[in-house]
């Protein structure tokens, strides 16, 4: 009972820290729901309410929790399959996804994605960037430009930056991205790296080998993809794996993987 209260309260106060981030997403209303749950069931165990519930229920509400774990316990670790991602050298091209820009500038995730691709262009100077991401109603301007304009003035030639400024999530970043490439160069076989903090490269990575394994005919050969991982914030992990758990699951059901 204890346990379930104290558990409870730290995931609404991580909530609440999740909710001032101002991430541009609801999805801290999940750690919420998560507390309030947590609470409920201490509040169950105080008043000896479980010995009510059928067993019926309570089979069902196991299985539940059962399988929810698993299916954490299962993403998690393919999260952490390319967590440290480093991709090869002389990539043919780059693709750095979007993320929130904020009316200063880019968000911390973006930022860290920035430097992540600006070092990376830097010691490749044949690679071509592809920058994505449309303009969402909480942000100034399109992601693939504040991208792009970023880049430029640390260092990164303008010529070597294609720019996608439609795309609103990790699907349409990469199909958008893609077709950038295939209309950018006659080349076969080409290497495609993507820039992406490193909770989110499995589920990039996979997305893309689905893309362009479902292009058009005369579309130039992706021989390989790379992630190439940027950091994350340590006290923000557990709500990004958390979403990018719920992220590949959504993905796999609607056929993106």
């Amino acid at each position: 009972m204890i346990i379930c209260f104290i558990i409870g309260i730290l995931s609404i106060l991580y909530g609440i820290c999740i909710m001032r981030a101002a991430s541009g997403t609801m999805f801290f209303m999940v750690w919420f729901v998560i507390g309030a749950c947590l609470l409920a069931l201490g509040i169950c165990i105080r008043f000896h309410v479980l010995s009510t519930i059928p067993k019926t229920l309570k089979g069902i509400f196991l299985a539940l929790i059962t399988v929810g774990a698993i299916t954490l316990f299962v993403t998690w670790g393919l999260i952490c399959t390319h967590f440290h991602d480093k991709g090869n050298k002389n990539i043919d091209y780059l693709i750095v996804l979007g993320a929130q820009v904020k009316p200063t500038g880019p968000s911390v995730v973006l930022q860290y994605r920035l430097d992540t691709a600006a070092d990376y262009l830097l010691d490749n100077p044949n690679t071509i960037c592809v920058v994505t991401g449309g303009q969402s109603s909480s942000e100034p301007e399109a992601e693939g430009n504040t991208m792009a304009r970023w880049l430029i003035d640390h260092g990164i030639e303008k010529e070597r930056i294609l720019i996608e400024d439609q795309a609103t999530n990790t699907v349409e970043n990469l199909q958008n991205s893609l077709h950038l490439i295939s209309s950018d160069t006659d080349d076969g076989g080409i290497s495609i790296g993507i820039v992406t903090n490193d909770f989110h490269v499995y589920r990039s990575i996979m997305i893309a080998k689905k893309t362009s394994g479902d292009a058009p005919a005369g579309n130039p050969p992706v021989a390989r993809i790379d992630g190439i991982a940027a950091p994350s914030k340590a006290f923000y992990l557990p709500n990004n794996m958390l979403r990018e758990s719920m992220g590949i699951v959504k993905d796999l059901l609607k056929g993106n993987l």
